[in-house]
């Protein structure tokens, strides 16, 4: 596991540069004004709901949206903030990608 101190930043705030190098384990890495937040891997219950709710809005999102689980969003064009919302209903081809 990798271990990361602000002061290896330079700034005192993490950014998603250094979001990139912390370790696969399961875990949902977020950053909150370059503040690390770690949340376990879900419980079994929490994924069944999350794949239902994903399936409903699914069958109900308009042409041109799509449900997408999990993904990682950059807030406001600020690299110090970096959120992995369960679900997202997004409109086609208005992602962005680093």
């Amino acid at each position: 596991m990798t271990v990361m101190s602000t002061r290896e930043t330079g700034t005192g705030r993490l950014t998603v540069d250094d979001l990139a190098r912390m370790p696969d384990d399961g875990s949902k890495y977020e950053l909150v004004d370059g503040r690390l937040e770690v949340t376990p891997a879900p419980v079994f219950d929490h994924s069944r709901v999350e794949g239902r709710l994903q399936t409903f809005l699914g069958n109900l999102a308009p042409d041109g949206f799509e449900v997408l689980p999990d993904p990682g969003m950059n807030l406001h064009g600020d690299r110090s903030r970096h959120r992995r919302p369960d679900l997202v209903v997004i409109r086609e081809g208005e992602e962005t990608r680093p």
